[in-house]
């Protein structure tokens, strides 16, 4: 029974610890994934349209504004457009306190498609806030799509949030 008490103790510790470090101190990449990471899992889910995973990479605020119908209607033409996504790699470009700019690229049978993703610290996780695209620009001039235009499109043509944009 003792060795039980000393393990669950151990654990507890451990876990406090690791609360300290992520909460307290701050950690944005060593207990909890790196911005670069969650850009990658964003691109992977998007690419295989697991859009209630997408979802839920996003922060508070943008869930409500864009819905997985919303989602669907900006990938499923981008990745008509890239084919078969077979590979995705993402970079980070900057951490700037809660804040965070990462770069993916999604590689696929007929094109590829380069994603810049701007992200919060929610809870002590990364949230994606922004993303822009255009497949044919590199990293450097991406910013021409963004889900705030495409959101406040599609409210203005249909009078909704969350249906088909313009």
């Amino acid at each position: 029974m003792k060795t039980i008490a000393q393990i669950l103790l151990t654990m507890t510790l451990a876990l406090a610890i690791i609360a300290v470090c992520v909460f307290a101190a701050g950690d944005r990449q060593t207990l909890v994934p790196p911005p670069d990471a969650v850009a990658e899992a964003f691109v992977r889910q998007a690419a295989a349209r697991r859009y209630d995973r997408v979802h839920a990479l996003q922060s508070w605020g943008r869930r409500e504004e864009l819905s997985a119908a919303v989602l669907r209607l900006y990938f499923d033409p981008l990745f008509r457009f890239t084919g078969t996504v077979n590979q995705v790699d993402a970079e980070l470009v900057a951490i700037d306190g809660d804040d965070a700019r990462a770069v993916a690229t999604a590689y696929g049978d007929l094109a590829e498609a380069r994603f810049v993703f701007d992200m919060v610290r929610q809870d002590g996780l990364w949230k994606v806030y922004d993303v822009s695209t255009n497949p044919m620009l590199p990293p450097e001039q991406l910013g021409m799509r963004s889900f705030r235009g495409i959101a406040r499109r599609a409210q203005a043509s249909t009078g909704r949030r969350g249906t088909i944009f313009r």
